[in-house]
């Protein structure tokens, strides 16, 4: 939950900055809404990637590596906004998915560390931490341009400076943060192991059913809204 809320500060109040930054770089309105689509793609990415790294490997290593490449990404904004480059902040964007899929994916680590019947519970619980960041995150970027500007240094350079140290943060606590037990009675109920599957395998057998459809179409439909907004 902490990794979850430090991660999340840093992704919103990077693209709370980025979205006001874009349209002053490139001169037109019409791109401000791109650093947040680059940011969606490179989750979609890291989705299938560190998924098949927590399968072969464990749910931690997924976890970190997300969160590792997510602050490559944003000390790349640290370059951008200096260079007033556009590119290398819609490059920064796509890595920095990394790190919001890595929250994603964390609400299964915690799933794992339940009998079936508290998973819910578990899942809600990591996904009420990332709201931190929605609440935190965008009113720590104003204070954080601000201190920054009183040092001389770029415009928006605060505002992307405050997310490299949250992502550390949240990097330190991934990688130092207590061990689940190797042996607990939570694992009553969870699925066996099965054997991997390819993706398009995946996606064929879960829009084969009307209720994988639904959840689809859920997702989808709450996401445009979500971004619209």
């Amino acid at each position: 939950v902490i990794a979850v809320a430090l991660t999340s500060v840093a992704y919103i109040a990077t693209f709370q900055n980025a979205s006001i930054a874009a349209p002053q770089i490139t001169g037109t309105a019409a791109t401000g809404g791109l650093p947040s689509s680059a940011a969606v793609a490179g989750t979609a990415l890291a989705a299938a990637v560190l998924a098949s790294l927590m399968a072969s490997r464990d749910r931690r290593i997924g976890i970190m590596a997300g969160i590792a490449v997510a602050i490559a990404g944003s000390l790349l904004t640290l370059l951008a906004i200096p260079a007033w480059s556009f590119p290398l902040l819609l490059a920064a964007a796509l890595l920095i998915g990394f790190g919001n899929a890595a929250i994603a994916l964390s609400r299964y680590a915690a799933a794992d560390l339940y009998p079936a019947h508290a998973r819910a519970g578990a899942v809600g619980i990591v996904v009420w931490g990332s709201t931190v960041g929605a609440v935190a995150g965008p009113n720590l970027v104003g204070p954080a341009n601000a201190a920054a500007a009183s040092l001389d240094l770029p415009r928006f350079f605060g505002g992307f400076a405050m997310s490299v140290a949250f992502l550390v943060v949240a990097m330190a606590v991934a990688t130092f943060g207590p061990r689940a037990p190797s042996s607990s009675p939570t694992t009553e109920g969870q699925a066996a192991p099965v054997a991997p599957t390819a993706l398009s395998r995946l996606v064929r057998d879960l829009l084969a059913e009307a209720r994988g459809r639904t959840a689809v179409a859920a997702l989808v439909s709450g996401q445009l809204v979500m971004v619209l907004i």
